[in-house]
């Protein structure tokens, strides 16, 4: 017997006085039945590219945030590298003027600059290969530390500054050269041989012989009395101050700025006076002090 080939749908109305028929070749059923397997797959198939491009496109979004991240990170690193090498370059110069004032050298491994250079070189070696957080932690290490060592050069270089001000302000040289005559202190008067405080020493000379300033300072008085004849004063700062009598001509005036060694006039005998000789006094705040506490 052979089997039936097609298959018939009835659809019967409400009250079955209408009957309809609809036959179909059995092939169409496999069809669709074999259809909806295949649609079932590809549905299947698009489902899971759907997923797995949703998920893509998040792991996207994701890598592209870090990446803003990163580029954030970097641009912060390059900026901070750029304020950490300026600040190197400000304490390569303090060291530099710090070696001037002092007349040495740092020595190697010492010092705020040679440990902070040698610091960004370990810097620039490894940042390629670290974590980027990592870096930023070692770059803000980095630079409270090249900061740190720059107060501490510049409170190095205002101390030496201030210390060679006040070296240079000493009145630590010969005003001339001869023989101490008479020294600071108690004394016989060689005029009326009574005991006096003499609040100087008496340099003799030959007349005409150049005096020179004792340390930098600037003329703040010139004038004449019958005791030192002709004389002046030196104010050099911090209190300290100098006075010459007995010119035999003075050749600067009030006002002038004197360096250290510089002639300020020379030696005679004006005044009240046995021969040729300077008094030479140094007074701190206005109190005569024995000149050799400063004489070298």
């Amino acid at each position: 017997m052979k089997k039936n080939k097609f298959f018939t749908i009835m659809v019967i109305s409400e009250h079955a006085s209408d009957v309809k028929r609809y036959t179909f070749p059995i092939i169409l059923l496999k069809f669709l039945r074999y259809s909806s397997i295949v649609v079932l797959i590809i549905s299947s198939f698009l489902f899971y590219n759907y997923i797995d491009m949703k998920a893509k496109i998040w792991e996207l979004d994701s890598l592209r945030e870090e990446t803003n991240k990163q580029k954030t990170l970097f641009q912060f690193f390059a900026t901070g590298l750029k304020d950490v090498k300026n600040q190197m370059e400000k304490i390569r110069e303090m060291d530099l003027k710090l070696k001037n004032l002092t007349g040495t050298h740092i020595r190697k491994g010492q010092g705020g600059s040679p440990q902070v250079e040698k610091g960004l070189k370990d810097l620039e070696i490894t940042k390629k290969n670290e974590d980027l957080n990592q870096i930023h932690e070692e770059l803000t290490i980095l630079s409270e530390e090249a900061l740190g060592r720059k107060t501490s050069l510049q409170r190095l270089l205002e101390f030496f500054d201030g210390y060679r001000y006040r070296k240079s302000s000493s009145p630590s040289l010969w005003p001339l050269k001869g023989n101490i005559t008479s020294s600071f202190g108690y004394r016989e008067s060689p005029f009326t041989g009574k005991t006096e405080f003499h609040s100087g020493m008496d340099i003799s000379c030959s007349s005409g012989t150049p005096i020179a300033a004792p340390a930098d300072g600037v003329i703040s008085y010139i004038g004449y009395n019958d005791g030192f004849g002709r004389f002046l004063e030196l104010t050099h700062g911090y209190g300290i101050t100098t006075i010459y009598g007995h010119f035999s001509k003075i050749t600067v005036t009030i006002g002038q700025t004197i360096s250290r060694g510089e002639t300020i006039g020379n030696c005679g005998s004006s005044g009240t006076t046995t021969g040729p000789h300077l008094h030479y006094e140094v007074r701190l705040y206005g109190a005569p002090i024995n000149p050799f506490k400063f004489i070298l």
